[in-house]
């Protein structure tokens, strides 16, 4: 496979259950401890949770092919430790010795994208000084430094997609200390030429980009507060006057997905102050109705959908302050059914699926204080 192939959040490959790397393993998962009559569901259980040891507290967290093998890498934030650790994949299910790298101050949120086309992946950061960076990858999954440009006060999350249609990724950044989302213009050569500021809800904590109405213009939803708020793509790194859906008592983290098999995206999100999983499914013409509320038992953060079993309906994985990770099976209808429950040591800040062997089954990867777990299915 050529470099910069992407994984991020899919659902496909790890089989190898040998001894996990440093510490002693997190104790297998059991079963799902719950069932919806009715609906066909796989078997769905995990081994024991691989265990890899980083310098202090990962924050941010993305997974991609760095380094042109076909296996994908692991790139995660410690901004504790003013890194970047670096995990490289080898195909079978296991990860190499972590990579430290010192490209910034307090480096928080990160995605991956190839910014400047030659072909290897570029990992764009969020920093504590303010900053955005688009970090050179070389191919061998290390990162050049890159120019510093101003972004947002406290960086909660970048999303990466063309806004302007013009064929060079633009950033967006969740600014979690303002009421605002950063968009940044991209040059096609890991610069930027313009920066603008989109006003939204409060303590903006969460932004995606995705064509929602499937018009060819990417929109940009964002969460925060006591609202989701969806700006809708106009082309030129424009977007339209914004639109707000309730989603719970504070939105925290969103993914967006086709749970209901129409073609249309539609949006979960994590409501930290209701300890719930919210489902919005499209109606049409752009309008969103509440599907669903799973209760959690735990004030949820982080929050991806992949298609664990093979089903295809994605399916929700969640972090949040319980020391667990919990796996909501979807059910073709925008509800969630069967739970399965993950046991870590201590509350994830991020979680990521990914296939981290070729043809085998999905991972899922919890970045956590000190370490980070890999949960592969049995």
């Amino acid at each position: 496979m050529k470099p910069g192939w992407l994984f991020l959040l899919v659902a496909a490959g790890c089989s190898d259950p040998s001894l996990p790397i440093g510490n002693n393993p997190v104790p297998p998962a059991t079963r799902a401890d719950s069932f919806t009559p009715g609906v066909a569901q796989l078997a769905l259980s995990f081994l024991a949770g691989r265990w890899y040891e980083a310098l202090a507290v990962l924050v941010g967290l993305a997974v991609g092919d760095l380094d042109g093998d076909g296996a994908p890498d692991v790139v995660a934030t410690q901004p504790d430790a003013d890194r970047i650790a670096v995990w490289r994949g080898v195909g079978d299910g296991m990860l190499r010795e972590r990579i430290d790298l010192e490209l910034g101050p307090s480096p928080r949120a990160v995605a991956l994208a190839d910014m400047d086309a030659d072909g290897y992946l570029d990992a764009v950061v969020g920093f504590g000084d303010g900053s955005v960076r688009a970090l050179g990858g070389r191919g061998d999954a290390t990162f050049a430094r890159g120019e510093r440009f101003e972004g947002a006060a406290d960086p909660a999350q970048v999303a990466i997609a063309d806004l302007d249609g013009d064929g060079a990724p633009d950033v967006a950044v969740a600014d979690a200390a303002s009421d605002g989302l950063v968009v940044l213009r991209g040059l096609g050569n890991r610069a930027f030429d313009q920066r603008v500021r989109w006003d939204v809800r409060p303590r903006a904590r969460a932004v995606a980009a995705v064509d929602l109405d499937r018009d060819g213009k990417v929109d940009l939803v964002s969460g925060g507060a006591d609202a989701v708020t969806i700006r809708r793509g106009l082309g030129d790194c424009l977007l339209a006057h914004p639109a707000q859906l309730k989603a719970g008592a504070r939105p925290e983290r969103l993914a967006a997905g086709d749970l209901d098999g129409d073609g249309l995206p539609d949006l979960v999100v994590s409501d930290a102050d209701g300890n719930q999983l919210v489902s919005l499914v499209q109606t049409g013409g752009g309008r969103f109705e509440e599907r669903a509320r799973l209760a959690l038992g735990f004030r949820p953060g982080a929050v991806v959908l992949a298609d664990l079993d093979g089903d295809r309906v994605p399916d929700a994985i969640l972090a949040g302050d319980a020391r667990e990770i919990v796996v909501a099976r979807g059910q073709r209808d925008g509800s969630f059914g069967a739970v399965v429950r993950l046991p870590v040591e201590s509350p994830a800040e991020a979680i990521a699926v990914a296939p981290l062997t070729t043809g085998g089954r999905p991972s899922v990867l919890a970045a956590m204080r000190e370490a980070m777990l890999v949960f592969t299915l049995n």
